[in-house]
């Protein structure tokens, strides 16, 4: 904001110099000393007002261009300020979209925690070899004997298991 504070500042300072300029050492009016500046600066130069000799020609030159780069600064300065708050607002929403991201993996955590808590009556494989190696009072059995027990017993449960193999 400073920058098009500044800008502006610098644009009504230079009009303020050309029209005094025009109106106390060119003679010209008032009116006419003003829309002359403003006819100059901002490059439109419609030839109606012409400076009466060389010195004041060539002070028009002079403010033709500093004055397009005045209004340039100023075109630059405003523009610059929508894209800082462009980037905040683009801050922000990438802020919210990590917060929404965060909270959504907080949510699918407790989730799964609460799906392996109501799940908690399904053994886990190692408790279904302690179950049926207890069940057998401890004989020695063969993996393949073993995994083919688990299935037998996980069939039984959940029908749908047996399509499945």
């Amino acid at each position: 904001k400073r920058d098009k504070f500044y800008a502006w500042m610098y644009l009504i300072l230079l009009l303020l110099a050309s029209c005094l300029y025009f109106h106390l050492i060119q003679n010209f009016l008032l009116v006419d000393a003003i829309y002359f500046s403003i006819v100059t600066i901002t490059t439109v130069g419609y030839g109606d007002l012409v400076p009466p000799d060389n010195p004041s020609r060539i002070f028009a030159i002079i403010l033709f261009f500093v004055g397009a780069g005045a209004v340039g600064n100023l075109v630059g300065a405003t523009l610059n300020q929508f894209v800082q708050e462009a980037k905040k607002a683009e801050t922000k929403v990438k802020k919210d979209v990590r917060e929404v991201r965060r909270r959504s993996s907080f949510q699918r955590r407790e989730s799964y925690k609460n799906k392996i808590k109501s799940n908690d009556n399904n053994p886990t494989p190692k408790e279904e070899i302690c179950t049926i190696s207890e069940e057998d009072n401890f004989q020695e059995q063969s993996k393949n004997e073993i995994a083919e027990r688990i299935a037998q017993r996980r069939a039984q449960k959940n029908p749908w298991r047996r399509l499945k193999q």
